[in-house]
């Protein structure tokens, strides 16, 4: 199982690399930006169901095909994200700031329209 581990992530972390920085000039787009993102989490999605045979269940009684949805999701780890982005067309997020200092990560969510907050900064209400 170790090495199935090991294999994924490799394949994690490398397909960070070919699609941000191979295909850095879509970030002109921002549909094609969406569309890359798409592929990417697709495939992330795919590899962890073959690779890892990871089975993901997922059923939308509640969220409808054209409507704009708010999704709260208090997530414990980054497959949330990588889901939500395979899973609807169009997909922002409400992030820290600290994330747009991440290189490839962060040039590619704000391209996507994805809300930075700065959590040092408190609304305080008198």
């Amino acid at each position: 199982m170790l090495l199935k581990v090991l294999f994924f992530n490799f394949i994690f972390y490398f397909s960070i690399l070919f699609f941000g920085l191979l295909l850095l000039p879509i970030l002109i787009s921002r549909t094609l930006t969406r569309k890359t993102v798409s592929i990417w989490s697709k495939c992330i999605i795919f590899f962890l169901t073959k690779v890892l045979n990871i089975k993901i269940v997922f059923k939308n009684n509640y969220l409808k095909e054209k409507e704009g949805q708010v999704i709260a999701a208090n997530h414990q780890s980054a497959f949330d994200t990588i889901f939500f982005l395979a899973a609807f067309d169009k997909t922002i997020y409400i992030i820290k700031k600290e994330l747009i200092f991440i290189p490839v990560y962060g040039w590619y969510a704000m391209r996507l329209g994805n809300i930075y907050i700065d959590r040092k900064k408190k609304n305080r209400i008198h």
